[in-house]
């Protein structure tokens, strides 16, 4: 059995898929950092079960636009089931975008995934939930492992469901942090992928690596990797820290970034 994935996107699935035997197949992102649905349409064989689609996507902050999705959807051979990540759905303001449970109360072959770690805060507690129809549930049931979900996640959830504010809030600190980091990445010359989740991907024109590094030294925990040399990914945080981190940006690379220190 194959899965046809994105990449670079979390490796979760992939991982549990390879975990149980089958093969993975990885489509590159468009040149506009977006998952490239029409590449994974032609990445589908007779063996391919199930695509999978983070969206919007980790670590690239981008995401699919309804009518593209739609497309997608509709033109997909029958035996395929397409799992969709939407850990991140609160944070869009892209107008055409549509959540993917839509499909699910069409009685299409779709699974949506989310999570309480990011707009609810809970990571700690490793709690989400699925939409599907029961001809998928009732199979993921069967497979679920005693003890998955503790009480106080249970408790946690249901808690934070009921607090819409705390989202509301979550979110609108999330823009303002957003706003702190675009305009310094602009102010330094910096080159940014816009971001529909709580996460920026910049490009710092130089050794990533060795960026991060001075950033640790600083008190900043950043990522690089997904075969992206030069790119890093910051989360926001609070409206001070964002601040901070463009000042220590700015002292690592130069204040104006077009003429970079390089690394030693």
């Amino acid at each position: 059995d194959e899965v046809v994935s994105a990449t670079p996107t979390y490796f979760q699935m992939a991982y549990e898929a390879t975990a149980n035997g089958a093969s993975v197949i990885y489509v590159p992102v468009d040149e506009n950092y977006v998952i490239d649905l029409d590449g994974i349409s032609q990445a589908i064989t007779p063996d391919t079960k199930l695509i999978s689609l983070v969206n919007p996507n980790n670590p690239l902050p981008t995401c699919v636009h309804k009518t593209n999705m739609d497309a997608f959807i509709n033109s997909l051979p029958s035996g395929i089931v397409v799992v969709v990540d939407e850990a991140y759905h609160h944070y869009i303001h892209t107008p055409d975008y549509g959540s993917c449970i839509r499909y699910v109360a069409e009685g299409l072959p779709v699974i949506v995934v989310r999570t309480f770690s990011k707009a609810y805060g809970l990571a700690g507690a490793r709690i989400g939930y699925s939409a599907a129809s029961s001809q998928y549930t009732n199979q993921i049931a069967s497979s679920q492992m005693f003890g998955m979900v503790s009480n106080l996640g249970q408790a946690a959830a249901q808690a934070a469901l009921n607090d819409t504010q705390h989202v509301i809030d979550t979110v609108t600190l999330n823009d303002q942090a957003k706003e702190i980091l675009q305009d310094g990445f602009t102010n330094l010359g910096l080159d940014y992928i816009p971001s529909e989740t709580n996460f920026i991907m910049f490009d710092t024109g130089t050794n990533a690596s060795w960026v991060a590094s001075e950033l640790a030294s600083k008190g900043f925990q950043v990522r690089t990797g997904w075969g992206m040399p030069q790119h890093i990914r910051v989360s926001t945080g609070l409206l001070e820290e964002m601040n901070e981190f463009i000042v220590a940006l700015g002292e690592i690379l130069g204040q104006d970034c077009r003429e970079r220190k390089t690394p030693p």
